[in-house]
């Protein structure tokens, strides 16, 4: 972004497009304090993928201390799991100008201390575009996220030591604007200060975002928000060019989702999901769920195909699982500590394919 547009440059399709590209595979990295503000509006994310294609690998990484979006995907249908956007500054997960890849198994973790300038750009977990004018240009976005927890910055920040939100900063769990239709499924979304928010900004006509969830092109489904500390807005649409015949809060709840304004201390959702000793503290936390939790069920895969099939909502598989398969547990994002793996398969790098 903010670079003159040329031919080394510039990504996408060209003359002969091929959303099945491969770009080779990145697995168990981690990335720390990237990101850069060009221009205003023109911002290095932590991870950018520009147009790239479903052939690609994307498994186990983690983008930690980004000074903008964690992730940001534009164009392409790379398929991704096991993502962390840990304390970053903007959005955790953004998707543009196409992006129709599935990603499934991510967390988020917010610092209340950390978000971008409100006059700029509000912090969210979600954000997604068509485009940027929000107008009918195809492919459209129609990426689909399954397994996500977002732990946001509400709860934290009631903690000793945990710090205080910029007035304004932080605002939705997701915002789905400008004519995007992706959808959200078995995701956990806990201590924001505003739920999920579909906004019709952008030059489509008819309320475009509310049109896309009308049509059952934009989904949300079998997803908890949980602490969300402005109750009013568990679920809201835009105030402006939106759609008359839309109520998102019958749609919202006709589609197995669950909006507690409680506290996440007392949801009882996720086994430790902060250390209230010390707001300071990332260390020694569990986002499994916790034995009584309503996570531990309500997961449904039956409209679309993902990588894998679970009962469970959230990211992380009640119990411990070995680190090769498709779940992990107990994963620390300050300091990368993976489940210990099974001491009867070999470690030699060179040949330990897991």
């Amino acid at each position: 972004e903010g670079i003159a547009a040329s031919a080394d440059t510039e990504f996408g399709g060209g003359s002969t497009p091929n959303n099945a590209d491969n770009s080779g595979s990145l697995k168990y990295v981690r990335i720390e304090f990237a990101g850069y503000v060009y221009a205003q509006n023109q911002e290095i994310n932590g991870l950018t993928f520009g147009a790239v294609g479903s052939g690609t690998t994307v498994d186990y990484v983690q983008v930690s201390h980004c000074n903008d979006d964690s992730f940001e995907w534009f164009g392409g249908a790379v398929n991704c799991k096991h993502l962390v956007a840990f304390r970053g500054l903007d959005d955790d997960f953004d998707t543009d100008n196409g992006y129709s890849g599935k990603v499934q198994f991510c967390l988020a973790v917010r610092d209340p201390n950390i978000a971008d300038a409100p006059a700029v750009s509000t912090s969210e977990g979600f954000e997604s575009d068509n485009n940027a004018a929000g107008d009918n240009s195809t492919p459209f976005t129609t990426t689909v996220f399954s397994n996500c927890t977002m732990i946001g910055p509400s709860y934290r920040a009631t903690l000793p030591n945990g710090g205080t939100m910029p007035t304004g900063a932080y605002k939705r769990a997701a915002r789905i604007r400008k004519n995007s239709k992706m959808s959200i499924y078995n995701s956990i979304f806990m201590d924001y200060p505003e739920g999920l928010h579909i906004d019709s900004s952008g030059s489509a006509l008819n309320g475009a975002a509310e049109l896309n969830a009308l049509n059952g092109e934009l989904q949300f489904k079998n997803n908890i928000l949980a602490g969300i500390t402005t109750t009013a807005k568990i679920v809201q649409v835009s105030t402006s060019n939106n759609n008359a015949n839309f109520n998102i809060a019958n749609w919202f709840n006709a589609s197995n989702n669950t909006g507690l304004a409680t506290p996440i201390t007392s949801a009882g959702l996720l086994t430790l999901p902060y250390n209230t000793t010390n707001g300071s503290i990332y260390t020694g936390l569990d986002y499994r769920p916790s034995a009584t939790s309503i996570a531990l069920t309500g997961a449904s895969f039956n409209d679309f195909q993902l990588i894998v099939d679970v009962p469970y909502r959230g990211a992380f598989a009640p119990t411990p699982v070995a680190m090769w398969t498709d779940n992990w547990t107990n994963f620390d994002p300050q300091n990368a500590v993976y489940p210990t793996p099974n001491v009867n398969v070999t470690a030699n790098i060179t040949t330990d394919t897991r």
